[in-house]
């Protein structure tokens, strides 16, 4: 019987879950919402909830759905979407292409031999996705400067046209399409995935108002507390 898209990603989970390459990142496929989407081509996330296109996980195969979830995971892990903000206000494209290239070519080196993750395929075969050996051991804002770089020098405007790539011997992609969409502006209301672990921001708020006495009494013991709280009505 063939799988559903939701099965698939959930089975994807359990096997990066139980490889001891990959069970670090178990958490992290427990932060946000999971969704299978109709009208996502690929995949999308805004650095705390991921979306999958049911169309696209439907023809991939199990190692490649593994890699697609891995893929956002680290999104999250590297909180791109907060942290590389600036990048993208000042050239969206290239952000999301900078962000790409330094994910899976980690990917890529944890299971060189492909024994648990490889990158999706199109129907002719070709790699979707952006991968480059240049890249390697750099971060999102050294791999954008580059590209930026090589961009100014083809077109000589530094704008957002011109070239897909590095041009590296190890650049695979399906034309100027990405594995995945990047919602930098749902990432700036959702915030980074850490907040999930955060007392809600109001309830820090309120704390830092109380009158400065009335916090200290507060961490007196037990029974002085209670009877601060009886002088002082009103206290929360």
């Amino acid at each position: 019987m063939k799988m559903t898209a939701e099965q698939k990603i959930e089975r994807a989970h359990v096997t990066l879950m139980r490889d001891p390459h990959f069970c670090l990142f178990s958490g992290l496929f427990m932060v946000g919402k999971v969704e299978v989407r109709d009208d996502v081509d690929t995949a999308r996330t805004d650095g705390i909830n991921v979306q999958y296109g049911r169309g696209f996980v439907d023809r991939l195969d199990d190692r490649q759905v593994a890699f697609l979830v891995l893929h956002e995971t680290m999104h999250k892990a590297y909180r791109h979407l907060t942290v590389w903000k600036g990048l993208y206000k000042e050239n969206p494209r290239l952000a999301n292409m900078a962000c790409d290239y330094v994910i899976n070519l980690q990917i890529s080196d944890y299971d060189p031999g492909e024994r648990v993750v490889r990158m999706p395929t199109d129907d002719e075969g070709q790699v979707i996705g952006l991968i480059d050996e240049a890249f390697r051991a750099m971060d999102a804002k050294q791999v954008f400067d580059l590209l930026k770089q090589k961009e100014r020098e083809q077109d000589g405007t530094g704008g957002n046209g011109g070239s897909s790539g590095n041009g590296g011997n190890k650049t695979a992609s399906r034309g100027n399409v990405q594995m995945d969409e990047h919602d930098w502006d749902g990432g700036r209301c959702c915030g980074c995935w850490t907040a999930v672990f955060r007392r809600p921001a109001s309830h820090a708020g309120a704390r830092r108002a109380r009158p400065a006495g009335r916090r200290r009494r507060a961490k007196v013991c037990g029974t002085r507390r209670r009877a601060t709280r009886a002088r002082q009505p009103g206290f929360p």
